[in-house]
């Protein structure tokens, strides 16, 4: 039996700009289908629109032509029995707020300075709480704040989590967060203590010079703090599930066994994938640090610390091309591995 990617059958994903995407959009190639905020036009329009039919009958015939393969560790792949999806599926049940910038830190994997809001956009950002958000979120179960800022730090993100969790009892949260500002006090304050469906912190170093360079204007020892306080509430059921997601490059490639034994140590996942170009500075030499490539100098040393047996924890996910260096190291052998995956 066949195996297609649910992801276009369920999720969507809108960015800064008001595009709205059926996955992560770097997963997809920038697909979008369309956009909330100047197609003047209801959620479910954009969700039955014709670029939607057209990416869900490429899935529907597994024809994953719009999927960066190599990158991509969010499909979720399932047997289609009795043509369960389709191309009229229900609204999506996951929702994913990326458009709100805002954020304390300067990561240099995604901006070269610090992103704040003006009071303008604030103000045009608060006023879309009520008119189109909350209607937006009616029928999801869960809803995620992450891609674009830092949600704990924005005031706009912050006003929204709070109207989200009074106006629906039911629905649980999912966080992307450098970790600064994650802690219990926060949670109790915005009102989602033990609606915490997955946090996913970002933690590309644990080595203190080095987090420095990345996270400009971050504290390790807070972060790492922070971490440990969510591990205890993953114990305790306050927190589902804590994730630390580690983007990859020549700089902290060597970082690996660490986070994961990090991870381990504490009982949570991590994700190690690929650093992707956001158009920063840092990424203009790209090429010099996608270790992951071949024709790179560090490519060996590379391949090297993922075949390392820190890495066999059952709580460590790679993105496919990190798992196919891992395991075989030859792309025709990958890509006849993965046609099994999905066949």
């Amino acid at each position: 039996m066949s195996k297609i990617c649910i992801k276009p059958f369920q999720t969507i994903e809108i960015d800064s700009a008001g595009n709205v995407y059926t996955c992560c959009p770097a997963y997809i190639n920038m697909h979008n289908i369309g956009n909330i905020f100047t197609d003047n036009v209801s959620l479910d329009k954009i969700w039955y629109s014709d670029k939607a039919t057209e990416f869900r009958k490429r899935i529907l015939a597994e024809d994953f032509s719009f999927c960066n393969l190599e990158l991509c560790r969010q499909r979720v792949l399932e047997d289609n029995k009795n043509g369960k999806y389709n191309l009229t599926p229900p609204l999506p049940k996951y929702i994913t707020l990326a458009y709100d910038k805002e954020c304390n830190l300067q990561c240099i994997f995604c901006r070269d300075a610090k992103i704040k809001n003006d009071e303008q956009t604030t103000k045009i950002f608060n006023e879309k709480i009520d008119s189109l958000l909350i209607p937006l979120i009616k029928e999801a179960q869960i809803v995620a704040l992450s891609g674009a800022g830092e949600a704990f730090f924005s005031k706009h993100s912050r006003l929204l989590i709070k109207k989200l969790a009074s106006v629906n009892p039911n629905i649980l949260f999912n966080i992307n967060t450098n970790g600064l500002l994650f802690n219990k006090n926060n949670c109790e304050a915005l009102g989602i203590n033990n609606r915490i469906n997955e946090v996913f912190v970002s933690l590309h170093s644990l080595d203190e010079n080095l987090y420095n360079q990345i996270m400009l204007g971050s504290n390790l020892k807070v972060v790492l703090r922070n971490i440990k306080w969510m591990a205890q509430a993953q114990k305790t059921g306050e927190i589902k599930k804590v994730t630390i997601n580690c983007a990859v490059c020549d700089l902290n490639y060597k970082q690996i066994p660490k986070l994961v034994a990090f991870a381990k140590k504490l009982g949570i996942w991590i994700t190690i994938s690929q650093y992707c170009y956001w158009e920063t500075t840092f990424g203009r030499d790209y090429e010099n640090h996608a270790v992951w490539h071949e024709t790179n100098p560090e490519f060996n040393k590379f391949v090297k610390i993922l075949k390392n047996k820190n890495l066999n924890y059952d709580k460590c996910y790679m993105s496919p091309l990190f798992f196919e260096l891992r395991e075989y190291k030859n792309k025709k052998k990958f890509l006849h591995f993965f046609s099994k995956i999905i066949n």
